[in-house]
Parts: C-alpha cells; sequence; structure tokens
C-alpha cells in the first residue's frame, strides 16, 4: 500500500466488507480502491478481476438464465436486491452490530411481505404507465448517494461537536 491502509481495513466489519466485495460486487471493489490508499498493482489487480468477473457474466449469461427463475434476472427482482443490499450495507455502516441482528430479526416478517408487495405493484406499474420504469432504481440511487454522503456528513458532525465542546470550555 502507498501510504497507511484506510481506517476501514482496520475493523472487522470493514475487512468483511472488502471480501465481500471482492467476491460479488467488484464493481464498488474497485472504485473503493482509491490511489491514495493501494499501489498500482493492486489497482490493476481489481480492474483484472472486474474484467474476468465482467466477461464470466456475458460468457454465461444463458446458463445462468436456464436455471434461474425468470424474475430473478427482471429489472425489477434486480432493483429490488440492489436496493435490499444497499440498504443493508448502509444500516451496517451506521448501527452496532448486535442492534442490527435484533433489527433485523424483527424485521424479516414485514420484509418479506413488502417485497411480494413492491413485485405486484412494479408489475401493474410497468403495464399501466411504462414512462416511470427508469424510476424503478431510485431507491438505489438515492442509497449510493447516502453511502457517499456518510462519512463527509460524519467528519462534519464531529468538526461542529469539536467546536462547539471548545466553545463551551472556554
Amino acid at each position: 500500500m502507498d501510504i497507511a491502509s484506510p481506517k476501514d481495513l482496520d475493523t472487522r466489519r470493514g475487512r468483511i466488507f472488502f471480501w465481500i466485495g471482492l467476491a460479488f460486487l467488484p464493481l464498488f471493489w474497485v472504485w473503493w480502491m482509491t490511489p491514495r490508499y493501494f499501489s498500482r498493482r493492486q489497482r490493476g489487480m481489481a480492474w483484472g478481476w472486474l474484467a474476468i468477473y465482467t466477461a464470466g457474466l456475458v460468457f454465461w449469461h444463458e446458463a445462468v438464465l436456464g436455471f434461474m427463475p425468470p424474475w430473478a434476472v427482471s429489472y425489477p427482482g434486480i432493483a429490488m436486491r440492489l436496493n435490499l443490499a444497499l440498504f443493508v450495507w448502509f444500516v451496517l455502516r451506521c448501527v452496532p452490530f448486535d442492534l442490527f441482528v435484533s433489527m433485523t430479526i424483527v424485521s424479516v416478517d414485514a420484509l418479506a411481505s413488502s417485497t411480494v408487495l413492491a413485485l405486484i405493484t412494479w408489475n401493474r406499474i410497468e403495464n399501466t404507465m411504462p414512462y416511470l420504469k427508469p424510476l424503478i432504481f431510485a431507491p438505489a440511487v438515492v442509497l449510493a448517494v447516502m453511502h457517499l454522503l456518510l462519512d463527509p456528513v460524519r467528519n462534519w458532525y464531529r468538526e461542529r461537536q469539536s467546536s462547539s465542546l471548545m466553545e463551551l470550555s472556554e
């Protein structure tokens, strides 16, 4: 690594998400490996893995379609899984792990029923209002922006909090 490793890699949660990104979401993994933290060779390996992963998806697309149900590879199915993954990731970044586990246990039933309702709603929208199709990925865009803004907002809040504590001590 060029400089010190990012502080995210020093935590167990950061290491887990690093390897999840490596295995399942190489595009996010490549995007996360910024030049100031990683060497050129490491970034090259990340781009190479992304190319291999993408080529695998392209070449084995038909085989995957053969054994997966059609709804699993449709836009509503992909969008719902992407939204769920981004939301879970965001909650994991914001909430302590033990609280996350208890929230997950409590919300599994609500999540399952809302998923079914979302698919029914999307099928109705797709047939009656086709101009709303681009909005299916809107929640994913909002969640991605929330991820990008999380660290700057945390830093701003800490600076503001420390400056107010300094004013109180004077």
